[in-house]
């Protein structure tokens, strides 16, 4: 899920929106995704680790489409409030996977436990009201590469979640993993977007703006 801030950059080059990304903000997104995967692969677990390829498939196409449409969500018109384009997001996603679970036999709460709900309940409403929410907000004030870095940073504050709440230590390796995340976020934050540049006037295009 973390190439959605790669798949953002490239997206906006192959669209050349005015906001495109800078070589600055290239080489932050390439840094931060390198950062990240020293965060969270360990070589140990990928040795004969062939289950999940179609469903890794599945995640990284998902990551592209979620991309394309960030970068078509800051330019196409959406709702004037914020709550209201959130909630056809949820609406729109919770039915497509009712479908789904219905096609495929899994009944949406077949085998659900206290602990489950309890979480479906945090996701609710962190994951998915405050963070639409925050998202939606976002595009209409940030360029969408900027918007993407909450991928970088979401293991980062999972890790020190971790730490915080289940007694889980962070080793010196996650400390510089996740120095490096957020050095890299930070740059693309400051960075300045490279606007394409403008159309040259020619003598007939100042003509034809005097006369309109």
């Amino acid at each position: 899920m973390a190439s959605i801030a790669l798949w953002t950059a490239v997206v906006e080059r192959f669209l050349q929106t005015h906001t495109r990304p800078g070589r600055r903000v290239l080489l932050s997104l390439v840094g931060g995704f390198a950062g990240l995967a020293v965060l969270v692969v360990r070589p140990e677990a990928l040795p004969g680790s062939t289950q999940g390829q179609a469903a890794s498939l599945a995640v990284l196409c998902g990551a592209l489409t979620w991309a394309i449409a960030t970068v078509m969500a800051s330019r196409a018109e959406r709702p004037q409030s914020n709550f209201t384009s959130a909630g056809m997001q949820m609406l729109c996603g919770g039915g497509a996977l009712l479908v789904l679970s219905a096609v495929f036999q899994r009944p949406a709460l077949a085998g659900v436990t206290p602990a489950a709900i309890e979480a479906l309940a945090y996701l609710t409403l962190i994951g998915a009201v405050v963070g639409f929410f925050s998202y939606t907000y976002l595009l209409q004030h940030v360029p969408p590469t900027k918007v993407a870095t909450y991928a970088y940073v979401n293991p980062v504050v999972a890790l020190l979640l971790g730490w915080a709440l289940a007694g889980e230590s962070i080793t010196p390796r996650s400390l510089i993993a996740s120095l490096i995340v957020l050095a890299a976020v930070a740059n693309i934050v400051l960075s300045r977007p490279a606007v394409s540049p403008p159309c040259r006037r020619t003598p007939l295009t100042l003509s034809a703006e005097q006369g309109a």
